[in-house]
């Protein structure tokens, strides 16, 4: 009889052990699928973003504005950087342009504002 009581309640600790263990892998496995939807949902919003911008930018220059044109890559990367700090902090920092000039934006003799891949492909065009 004790034998039996023995390995019963062996029996039951080893169920518990493995319940536990088992949902502590779920709960780790959920959090992981959370953050990469999330990463997802935010890199799908600045993808529509950086279209609705590219393609305002492409309009005003059809009608000989000068806007430059940013590379999409770009847009989309501003976008997700400012929709994860709207998300984390709150609200958006004082001038969220500035980390993007510093990174892409190139400033010639004159003080005008370039990109640096659109000044990339016209010294290319130049030197041809």
């Amino acid at each position: 009889m004790q034998s039996a009581n023995s390995l019963l309640s062996l029996i039951l600790a080893s169920a518990a052990v493995g319940a536990v263990a088992s949902s502590l892998v779920t709960i780790i496995g959920q959090y992981f699928e959370r953050q990469s939807r999330e990463r997802l949902a935010i890199l799908e919003i600045s993808e529509k973003l950086a279209q609705k911008r590219r393609e305002r930018a492409q309009l005003r220059a059809d009608q000989g504005k000068d806007e430059p044109l940013e590379p999409p890559l770009v847009l989309m990367e501003t976008y997700y950087e400012l929709v994860c700090k709207l998300l984390n902090n709150g609200k958006l920092p004082e001038d969220p342009r500035i980390d993007r000039r510093k990174r892409y934006l190139l400033t010639d003799e004159v003080g005008e504002t370039k990109v640096l891949v659109v000044k990339n492909q016209q010294e290319k065009q130049n030197a041809s």
